[in-house]
Parts: C-alpha cells; structure tokens; sequence
C-alpha cells in the first residue's frame, strides 16, 4: 500500500508542476471491420502499354504499396503478367515524391514494352534539375534511377514543360511528344508547342511546324502520339498550313515525322475547316486517328449535333457510332453535351483494327445502357460495336462513371483492353464500393477481368468524414460517410450514410442512410438526431421522391418523416427547425422558401419566418435552434427586407425570436439599428444551448467600430442577455481580420456561448502560424480569456499536411480549468495511427479537464513500471492530465513469465506497452504463478 500511495504522489506532482493543461488527440472513425485487399483511395486515370502487359496509374490509396508515406496522389505500374505493383513516383533511394502531381492527373506515359520506362511531369522538389517548374522525368524500373528528361544534348539545361495537352512516350521508349513554351529547338516566340525527343540520337525536334518551316505563330496543344512515335496529332488557333491559312478557332492536325507532312484530320464535306472542339484525338502507327465531336457536317448524314465517334483514315472521315440498323444516334453522345476532357474518351488499336469509346447511348447495341455512360468496342474490319461494360451473366453496369471521371478505357497497339469503373454491378472481388475498380478484357472475347491492386489491407475509414457534431457531455458524436467499413453491414454502395459512434462504449451505428446533404444535427442531450433523406427510414429501399427531413429518437429507436426540407437542426425536446420550399403552412401560396418549427410533442409544423405584416417572408435560410420549453429560441438568415420594421436594404441579415410568440429580432445590426451593408457570408449559424450568444460571419463593415476592409469576411459573436455585438475574427493586433480567407465551413458555439470555432486559412490570427498554402485551420476563441487558439496543429505548434474546415466546439466548465473539446474531419497526420488517412477522419481534440483515470490490473508474479516513476504490482489507479505518454513495462518475477496484456490500450504479448492517456483507460496484465518451492534447491 505504502509503494503504491509513493508512486501516486510522484506523478501528481510532475503532472501539475510540468503540464497543468493537459491537451490529448483522439482518433474515433475506426474501421468497424475488415474490407480485404480493397484499395482505400482513387484510381484516377491509367495508360496501358502497346504490348497490353503494363498498365501505369494514378492512385492516393496507401494500401497498394509498403511504404506508402503521404496521401497524395502517387503514379503506379502493374505488371498484368506477374501481379507486382510497383510505385514509379519514388526516388532511387526510397522516399515518395513531394506532392509531385497536384492536381493533374493524367500527365504521365504508359510504360515502355519492356516495362522498364515510365515518363511524368513534376515540379517536386526533391528531384534532379528541380526548379519549381514542371520538369519531365524519366524513371527507370530497373534500376530505380529518376533523371530530368526535358534537358538539352548536354544534359545541364533543363526545359519547363506545360501540362496542356498529353504526355506520350513510344512503346520502344525512344521518342517523347509533350509541350513546351521554352525554346527548346526553333521556338524562338516561346509560345507553346509541340516538340518530340529522340532519346537515342539525344535530340529534339519541332513538330508544330507550318508551311514556312517556322514554330506555329499561337499555342499548339499535342493530343497523341502513335505508339511507334511516327504519328503526332496536335490542336492549335494559330497558321500551319496553307489548306487552313486562316483558322476560326482550334484546328486539328496529323504530322506525320517520317515525312515532315501535317494535314488536317478534321474537314467537314465541303472541304472546309469547322469550327468546333472535339474530344482528345488518339492515333494509330499506320495514322488512322479516332476522335469524339458533335459538328454535325463531317459526314452527309449528320442531321443533329451530339457528340458522335469518327475514324480519319487516308484523308475520309467516317461516323462508327451508329444505332443497331446502322442509322443516326439520336439519343446521346460520346461526351455530355457541351463538355470535352483532358482524357479522351475514344482510343484505337496501335494496329488500327479497334476503337474503345464512352457512350451515353441507349441504340448503339441491344444492350439497355440504362441511361448511363457505357464502354463499347467497335471492330473497324467487322463494323461490329459491342458492349464491354457488363458482367459474364450479361448484367450491364450501373453507371460506368460519374460526372469527374479521369480516363476511363484505354486500349493497347495488341487490342487488350483497360477499364476503371466504380459500377456496383461489375463482377470484382476487390470492389471498393466508391473508387474505380480497373479491369482488363481482350478485343478477342471482350470478357471483364478484374484486376487487383491493393496488396495491404486497408487501415482506415476508406471515404471521408463529413461534418462531425458531437453531445454536451463528448460522448455521442454523429457524422456522415460513404465508407463501407464503417459499420458491420458491408453493405455494396456509394450511399452518404449517418453513424453515431458512442465513446464511453466504442460502439458505432448506422442511424441514416442515403442522406441528402451534410447538414444533420444531434441535440444536446444526445437523444435526438435529425437529417434529410429521400429514402423512407430506416428501410432505405422505400423511395420518396424528394429529400424529406427526419427525426430519430435514440431512447425510443424510432424514427418520425416530418416534411420535404433541408438543412435542420434539434433541440433537447426533439424540436425540428429546417427550410422548405413546400407550402407547408396556409400562409405560404408563392412557393417561398421558408423556415419552419417541427413541435416533436404535438407533431404540428409552424411557420417561423413571418413579416410585420403577417404574411410569409421568403427566403429563409441556414437556421438553428436552442434552449428548451418557453426559453426555446430559434435563429436564421434571410434576404427579406420585412422581417423587422427598420430593414430597408436587401441584404441578408441574421434574425432570432423566442417560440412561439416572440417577436423576431434582429441580431445583426449595430448601436444605431442598421442592419449589414455587406452580404453575409455563411450558410452557417450556431446558436449556444443556453440561447445567450449567435454567432455569424458577414462581409458587413458597418456592425463594431472596429476598420474593417471591404469585402473582408470576418466572424461576430452576438449577446443577447447585454443585446452587444462583438467582432471574433481579430488578429494578433486586435485588428479586424483584413483578408478574404474565412471560410464559413465552420461555425460552432460552446454551450454556455465562452468557447467559438470556426475556420480560416488566413495566418494573421494567431502568431507564429506559418503559411500553409491555402489549407484551411480552425481557430478556437475563448470570450472569457480574449484567447485565440489554433486547433489544426501539432502540439508543437507546427501545422499539418492537409486541410481541416470541418468542426464542432463543446465544454465542459465545472473544472477549474474547462474541458474544452473540438470534433473535426481531419486530411492531415495530427495522430501517428492516423498518418496515412487520405479521407478525412474524425479527430477529436481536448484540453483542460480534472484528468484522466489509468487503472491497473496485475494478475500472478510479476509487475509494471514505466516512466514518470509509473509501478504496479496489483490494482492501481492513477490519475493523469490530458496527453500524457506512459511508457509502460511488464517485468515478470523470477521464475514466472509475462503472459500478456489486455484492455483498452495493450493488447498483445509484447512486454513494452506506450499508453497515451486520451481518455480513462483499463489494462490488465497477465503474468503466470511463480511455482518454483526451494529457491536454492536441495541436496
């Protein structure tokens, strides 16, 4: 007893005298269960090699690889013969390229038939030449060296390329097509054009030439190369021949190298030049080029203008995407309407007997496409277009991709297929329910192969966390996600679905599916939860047509369909406030989107935004709702100049009444009763549970005598027991803050109205914050203490690698230092177990607090000792602050053995256990019964 009392003693006095507010982290969107080898990112875009035997990729998985160190998007090669995986992005000796990509995706080349050599563009700092520019890189498989490709002969000056336009590399390896404004050979102008590289004779040349020998006289964008380097087709508004002297707009052109001659493939019958955009042209090694357009007078029998496919071959032009009969599409395009892509949706064989396509068509085959985009095959010797998109039993995806999909179907010079899908309905035993799944097929038998490319299973929620709330007492917090590993039902879909995951008890349930948007809440009191869907609930199946608000009581296990609407908010008696545009009250007959008040107990609908004169006032918006009984009160937004007899402009200001029959005020106006002069700015209000205090966010200039600049964005806090108005947002100067950088993702209030978080990518808030190029911080402000702190850093204050704008402030004030906790989607590595969490994740971040309880059960001979002068030979029970690391060791006595741990934290056989006190945590260790009876043994 006496050792145990000592050990207490020690570490209460290195806690309070070293940190006496204590601050922890807490990782809670675990996995519920194990998805298998699925990857846990994007499949962006790929290219498949001529030979059909290496496809590269894009992907921000982190499972596909070992080693994987950051989230950002990295390109990959998959050897379909052998299975392996390789990370091309990666230095020599190891490590991933910094952010070499950013966001585009498709500037790499499919892999040398060897599978040896993989070309890509990146401005990454740490490779060779680099200068901040995109640079073109040459990576070797084999022997892992990465060189700057885009130099000159002698190898010491480098050229900055433009990520306009394609990349392409020849199946040999010896020739690279790509873009450049530098004057890498005969550009004097450094506009941009068009350049290949002989990487065997170490040369360049000009292949954007006109009729005079001379560079184009405006911008050339490369659109293909042929796999055997022989064919160019480029895009350009400027002078390149004689038959085009004087281009309208973007003219399409074939070069071919071997005889410096360039044509144009895109003449209408007439012979003349269109003007019109076509989807990216591809090329095959004899010169006949596919492309996606909708003039409608490249062939006689064009009569509308959707997006069909055609061939140029030797000079003619012919249309392939023909119904059944062999007649005009008439029903949808190669493309949507009015929209091309960087990736084409169109590529043929390197032997110029195949053409895959994307297609929107119901006609083209007696498949029924569903109304979706299909892949298609189309045999140029036969005339015969097929569906690719279906499974062995013939079921037709459900939608091949959506509307930001990035090279979806790609074709080798052998005719071997590539596709990315996330079709649900496409037969994959690694189906990753909300990314591209990739799958392979021959132009011989047109049968989908899956392909496999997560080679780790997968560690973290596999889709983001989207607007975390959380209960007063931190226990009940309520987000939304599309991962499939957040629950155990492993159900197969894209849905955006509900969870409350309870901390006390580690537990997670689905408590809404298919939601309608991210603005749901939970009541203070954790009983209550509200959120939109158009699917009955909680059986999903049932389709309403619209989104409608629900409500679900977690007492009762029941759920009520109060009305069509969005956005709601609950209080602790289950009273729903949210807009619709349904007339739902008698006073409303001009179909205006008003505010409304769910009473749970008499289950009766009120209008809430009603003007001076009785009528409804439209265009209500963003509201909220706190306090319970008569001290209910309800905030909103509204452009509507009636709501109180002095609004004279039509700005949107911020009103709130006590329900029912109070009168609207308005919050958002200063000493003299004028209204905003500026617009305000967030779809966000947040009302603390005691109704004293709102908090809003406007461009205004005109509310505190503080100078603001115009068009400033700045966060107020509103008291309604002094009816003052206070300025948030100030900098390290006191100063109201001067920059257009406060976001309005966040806005949340503490119950008692003293703690404010929102969210700001600005750096002037709080000193010593470094710039983070535009990537989004919250900021907590206590009223009381006039303190700002930035939440999104480490607790050395240094700033984190992703954006953090989602959040939600509660505490707890009974202790002499507040327990102050803020919930959020974090795309940073804030915690160690979470560094690899692409997706946003939910954090939970806490401070102050009486401390937390580590209790100790030792269980045989034996005992645990670890810093801070931490031993335990029995049941011991220790308080600690917020954060503390123990280090912990289970040292067995002699002749007994360690046997394990178990608990909340160790979990293994392992006798060093590091416990980081987040929260009140219960460990056990297991040692055996030292039987030994004579320690000396007799004669």
């Amino acid at each position: 007893m006496f050792k145990v009392n000592r050990v207490y003693l020690l570490v209460f006095i290195f806690v309070v005298s070293v940190d006496v507010n204590g601050q922890a982290l807490s990782w809670l969107s675990k996995p519920q269960h194990e998805l298998g080898l699925v990857a846990d990112g994007e499949i962006a875009s790929h290219k498949i090699s001529a030979n059909g035997r290496y496809i590269t990729f894009m992907s921000n998985s982190t499972n596909l690889v070992a080693g994987t160190q950051s989230r950002d998007y990295a390109l990959y090669m998959k050897d379909l013969q052998t299975g392996v995986i390789m990370r091309v992005s990666e230095a020599g000796e190891g490590p991933q390229f910094s952010s070499p990509f950013g966001t585009n995706f498709h500037f790499f080349t499919s892999a040398s038939d060897n599978g040896r050599f993989v070309t890509y563009g990146s401005s990454a700092d740490n490779l060779p030449m680099a200068n901040g520019d995109l640079i073109l890189y040459l990576k070797d498989l084999q022997t892992g060296e990465v060189t700057a490709d885009s130099v000159d002969a002698t190898g010491q000056t480098v050229f900055n390329v433009v990520d306009f336009g394609a990349l392409e590399q020849s199946s040999d390896g010896r020739y690279l097509a790509f873009n450049s404004r530098d004057d890498v050979v005969n550009n004097p102008s450094t506009l941009t054009n068009v350049f290949r590289k002989d990487r065997q004779l170490n040369n360049y040349r000009l292949v954007s030439v006109d009729d005079n020998g001379q560079a184009s006289d405006g911008s050339v964008y490369l659109q293909d190369m042929s796999n055997n380097g022989r064919y160019i087709t480029f895009d350009t508004n400027a002078y390149i021949t004689s038959a085009n002297p004087n281009p309208l707009g973007s003219a399409y052109y074939l070069r071919d190298m071997d005889f410096a001659t360039t044509n144009l493939f895109v003449v209408d019958v007439n012979g003349d030049v269109p003007f019109v955009s076509i989807d990216n042209s591809r090329v095959s090694d004899f010169g006949e080029v596919v492309f996606c357009s909708n003039h409608a007078g490249l062939v006689s029998s064009d009569n509308n203008f959707l997006y069909d496919v055609f061939v140029f071959d030797a000079g003619q032009i012919s249309r392939i995407s023909l119904t059944t009969n062999q007649q005009e599409i008439t029903d949808a395009g190669c493309v949507r309407s009015g929209y091309t892509s960087s990736n084409s949706r169109t590529f043929i064989s390197g032997d110029g007997s195949h053409v895959v396509f994307l297609h929107s068509s119901n006609q083209l085959t007696s498949d029924d496409s569903g109304g979706f985009r299909q892949a298609y095959h189309h045999d140029l010797n036969t005339g015969v277009t097929t569906m690719i998109s279906k499974t062995t039993a013939g079921v037709v995806a459900d939608a091949v991709s959506d509307d930001d999909d990035r090279g979806i179907v790609s074709i080798s010079g052998t005719g071997r297929i590539s596709l990315l899908s996330r079709a649900q309905s496409l037969e994959h035993s690694s189906n990753s329910y909300i990314y591209n799944n990739m799958f392979t097929t021959s132009a011989n038998n047109l049968s989908l192969q899956a392909v496999n490319l997560a080679t780790l299973p997968a560690t973290d929620l596999t889709a983001a966390v989207q607007a975390p709330v959380m209960s007063a007492d931190m226990n009940l917090f309520l987000y939304a996600t599309q991962a499939p590993n957040a629950d155990d039902s492993q159900a197969i879909d894209d849905d955006l679905d509900l969870f409350l995951y309870n901390r006390n008890e580690d537990t997670q349930v689905e408590v809404g599916s298919q939601l309608g948007g991210t603005v749901f809440d939970i009541s203070a009191n954790g009983r209550y939860v509200t959120f939109v869907s158009d699917r009955f609930q909680p059986i999903s199946t049932i389709e309403l047509g619209d989104d409608n608000v629900f409500l679900y009581d977690t007492q009762n296990d029941s759920y009520s369909q109060i009305a069509v609407g969005y956005d709601p908010k609950v209080n602790n008696e289950g009273h729903v406030v949210f807009v619709s545009e349904e007339a739902l009250d008698p006073l409303v007959t001009n179909g205006a989107v008003a505010v409304y008040f769910y009473n749970n107990d008499q289950q009766t609908i009120g209008l809430v935004s009603i003007d001076t004169s009785g009528q409804v006032a439209s265009s209500g918006y963003a509201p909220n709702i706190a306090g319970e009984g008569l001290a209910t009160w309800v905030v909103f937004s509204s452009f509507a100049g009636d709501l109180v007899a002095n609004d004279v402009n039509s700005d949107p200001d911020v009103f709130m009444l006590n329900w029912p029959n109070g009168s609207i005020m308005r919050v958002s106006e200063n000493a003299m009763g004028e209204g905003v002069n500026n617009y305000h700015y967030s779809n966000i209000l947040s009302i603390s549970e005691d109704t004293s205090t709102v908090v809003f966010s406007t461009n205004a200039t005109n509310l505190t005598d503080d100078i603001y600049d115009v068009g400033s964005i700045n966060v107020f806090a509103y008291n309604r027991l002094n009816d003052s108005l206070n300025l948030v947002s100030k900098d390290i100067f006191g100063n109201a803050h001067d920059d257009n950088d406060l976001k309005g993702y966040t806005l949340s209030v503490s119950d008692s109205g003293r703690y404010i978080l929102f969210d700001s990518d600005g750096l002037d808030l709080v000193s010593g914050a470094e710039d983070r190029g535009g990537a989004g911080d919250l900021y907590l402000f206590d009223q009381q203490t006039q303190i700002m702190q930035r939440i999104s850093q480490q607790f050395d204050r240094t700033g984190i690698d992703g954006i953090i704008r989602e959040g939600f402030v509660q505490a707890d004030e009974s202790f002499d230092s507040p327990l102050v906790g803020v919930v959020f989607a974090d795309q940073g590595n804030l915690v160690p177990e979470a560094q690899q969490a692409a997706p946003a994740q939910m954090m939970f971040y806490q401070k102050g607090g009486a401390g937390v309880d580590l209790s100790m059960q030792v269980s045989g001979d034996g005992g645990v000792f670890g810093n801070l002068g931490y031993q335990c030979q029995a049941n011991c029970t220790d308080i600690y602050d917020l954060g503390v690391v123990l280090t912990l060791q289970a040292i067995a006595d002699t002749g007994a053995i360690f046997l394990g741990w178990s608990g909340d934290a160790c979990q293994d056989d392992n006798q060093t256990c590091v416990v980081v006190m987040n929260e009140a945590k219960s460990i056990q260790a297991l040692f055996s019964i030292n039987d030994e009876i004579f320690s000396n043994g007799f004669e």
